[in-house]
């Protein structure tokens, strides 16, 4: 089972509303729990947020270009997108999203390769 059928296996079993995805390799910030409840309940037309994240394997260079990375530059790229009415994103290694939304778009697509995890 690669990363695309494990996500939509727990879709489908969830019980919340609001469902988390952490990569193996993700560490996330200790509040993020709660920051991530309280966003989605303040902000209704919100389906899905990302969040910063460092990995545990990685090394310092690339964990403080990433910090950079969502400290400096998605900010601004993200109000381009927003200011443009473009399609937003969300980042794999940690996101949340509304279930219904998974649900009214048919959840993850397992039937496509997906590269980039280690078992290809």
């Amino acid at each position: 089972m690669g990363l695309p059928q494990a996500r939509e296996t727990g879709r489908r079993i969830a019980k919340g509303e609001i469902l988390l995805y952490i990569d193996a390799d993700t560490i996330i910030p200790p509040s993020h729990l709660s920051k991530v409840s309280e966003y989605f309940a303040n902000h209704n037309e919100t389906v899905a947020v990302t969040n910063p994240f460092s990995f545990y394997d990685g090394n310092w260079k690339t964990n403080i270009f990433i910090w950079f990375v969502f400290k400096f530059t998605f900010p601004l790229y993200f109000r381009i997108l927003e200011a443009f009415k473009l399609p937003q994103f969300d980042l794999g290694g940690s996101f949340a999203v509304r279930k219904y939304i998974l649900e009214k778009t048919g959840g993850f697509i397992t039937n496509l390769p997906f590269y980039g995890e280690e078992e290809l």
